[in-house]
């Protein structure tokens, strides 16, 4: 899944064969097991109170490719 905000390097998210994920923007990657994504996810949803804007559900959606 291409995320494309049209201000920077897109970023990609990717399933992994073990139901991981790899996010790639630029030279970086992060590839994550199945029980890190689900660590960092929760970390990410403390950080932010818990809050989803709808501008973010957008950004998640841009372009599935």
């Amino acid at each position: 899944m291409k995320i494309d905000k049209g201000r920077g390097t897109p970023t990609w998210v990717a399933r992994r064969r073990d139901n991981g994920v790899t996010i790639h923007q630029g030279a970086s990657r992060i590839m994550l097991a199945p029980d890190e994504l689900a660590e960092v996810l929760d970390a990410i949803q403390k950080v932010t109170g818990g809050q989803c804007s709808h501008q973010a559900e957008k950004t998640i959606q841009v372009d599935e490719q």
